[in-house]
């Protein structure tokens, strides 16, 4: 009896190292050549910033920080006309507390807009599991983007852009921002999560009634997968 309360405790415990969770997420304004806004980070580890923007060719995000600290991009879809971009960036142990978000372009653009999503859980020292992106101009008016994730309990996070007034809607995630007709323009940015996913291949989508130059990105994140304590104690609940 004493052996299987044991194993019993250790399993709920390695569950919880493994999960995901979000810690919080926001939306910016619109700019032209830079947005900043602010981001709470309270027990965060890992943070993912999407820019969506309508520009001219050749120009593009050149830098995504948070609290000065410079994020990663993952992946980035662009038109073949550079009109509708969008892209995800991350950075791992953020700064904690509420802090700025600063995205900057190469040039001038037609307006930016973009989100943020903090996490706990996330394994930092391995974070992204995979990424993908997409961009059609046909019907029928839906988008639907996958990877394939090589480790369980995985969370996938995306960022989708329009040029319509259409809103996107997530159909098979859920939505954390969205800014729709942003800048005054008829281009819409959008980002969902989904999750805990298992090993294989998943995907995510929206759906739109008036397609028109839409872009997606996705990428899958992994959780930790050792103890945040440096040793157990017996019942393998706590820290020593």
């Amino acid at each position: 009896m004493r052996t299987l309360l044991f194993s019993s405790l250790v399993l709920l415990s390695v569950d919880a190292w493994g999960a995901i969770a979000i810690d919080s997420y926001t939306i910016s304004g619109v700019g032209s050549t830079q947005i900043t806004w602010s981001h709470p980070c309270t027990g965060c580890n890992f943070i993912v910033v999407g820019v969506v923007s309508s520009a001219n060719a050749n120009v593009t995000i050149s830098s995504v920080s948070y609290g000065g600290n410079l994020l990663t991009e993952v992946v980035a879809s662009t038109n073949a006309s550079g009109v509708t971009q969008s892209s995800l960036w991350y950075l791992s142990n953020p700064p904690t507390g509420t802090n700025t978000v600063k995205v900057n372009t190469t040039d001038t653009v037609w307006t930016i807009a973009g989100g943020a999503i903090s996490f706990s859980g996330v394994d930092t020292s391995n974070a992204v599991d995979c990424s993908s992106s997409t961009l059609t101009n046909n019907p029928p008016y839906t988008m639907s983007l996958a990877c394939t994730t090589a480790v369980n309990n995985d969370w996938m996070v995306d960022c989708a852009i329009n040029n319509n007034t259409s809103v996107l809607t997530s159909v098979s995630g859920t939505s954390r921002w969205a800014n729709n007709n942003f800048g005054g323009s008829s281009f819409g940015g959008f980002g969902s999560t989904k999750g805990p996913v298992s090993t294989g291949s998943n995907s995510m989508g929206y759906s739109d009634g008036a397609q028109n130059q839409e872009g997606m990105v996705l990428m899958a994140i992994e959780p930790a997968t050792s103890s945040p304590c440096p040793s157990m104690n017996m019942l393998g609940v706590g820290c020593n």
